[in-house]
Parts: structure tokens; C-alpha cells; sequence
């Protein structure tokens, strides 16, 4: 089940090479509830970003493969997500939440 505090709201990620994003926020997904940290063109980057959460973390963080429309990964330039999670209740997604925070990432 969802943690049943109340997520941040969520903001539609932009691409930026560089920069993480400003905001992590909650997805939902049939694997159950993520915290989703940032979005980044260079899986490099994506995985620097998922070391630091994980040594700041005991639940998974996982760069996962996506599209801008979507789709496999193979049928446009992919895009790379850093989330943690699953996130099983409200310890676990305030404890996310904090170690997020840590890194200076805005998450209300």
C-alpha cells in the first residue's frame, strides 16, 4: 500500500545534460510507490546520483531506462531516471524523503 502521507506534487521532469532535478517527487508504477530523484541524459551521471542516495538509503535506488515518449528504449534517445523505492510505508518514504533532502534536493 502507499505511504499515506501526502506525496509532493509531482512536476513533469525537463531535460538537462547536466543538472539533476530540482524536485524529487512520487511515482507510482506497477512495481508500488517510488521516490523519483532525477532525470539525466548520461547514464554516467544518473549512476553518480544513485551512489550517493544509496550510501544515504537502505531502500533500492535504481536508474531505470526511458524514453520521451515512453516506448522501449531502443526507439528513441533514451533518457535515464534515478528512484528510490519501492517504498512500503510512511518510514520508509520519509526516511527516502530525508535522505533525499540531504542532498539538497527541494522535496516540500
Amino acid at each position: 500500500a502507499a505511504p499515506s502521507v501526502a506525496p509532493p506534487t509531482p512536476v513533469p521532469p525537463t531535460r538537462d545534460a547536466a543538472a539533476p532535478r530540482a524536485r524529487a517527487y512520487v511515482i507510482t508504477e506497477d512495481e508500488g510507490v517510488f521516490i523519483q530523484i532525477g532525470d539525466y541524459d548520461s547514464r554516467t551521471e544518473a549512476e553518480a546520483l544513485a551512489a550517493r542516495v544509496r550510501g544515504l538509503t537502505v531502500k533500492p535506488v535504481q536508474v531505470v531506462t526511458q524514453t520521451p515518449d515512453g516506448r522501449n528504449a531502443a526507439a528513441a534517445a533514451p533518457f535515464y531516471r534515478v528512484r528510490a523505492g519501492p517504498v512500503e510505508t510512511d518510514a520508509d518514504y520519509e526516511a527516502v524523503l530525508a535522505a533525499v533532502a540531504a542532498l539538497g534536493f527541494d522535496v516540500q
